[in-house]
């Protein structure tokens, strides 16, 4: 399993804020790169907005679990 992306984001304002995230890009197209980046961060501020304070969630996709 390949990570992507972690980031660390601050949920208890609407919209959430990111504060941190690292991404790994480099097997995406030079062209795919920024479009691939900004939805990694849009994703992130969409499950922490849905996620409660103090709470874990998990994301399945095509059988994996994030």
């Amino acid at each position: 399993m390949r990570l992507f992306s972690i980031a660390i984001v601050r949920n208890d304002v609407n919209p959430a804020i990111l504060l941190a995230s690292a991404k790994d890009v480099s097997t995406f197209t030079f062209f795919q790169r920024s479009t691939v980046a900004q939805f990694m961060d849009f994703f992130s501020q969409t499950v922490a907005e849905r996620t409660q304070a103090g709470q874990r969630q998990g994301i399945e996709q095509d059988s994996m679990i994030s």
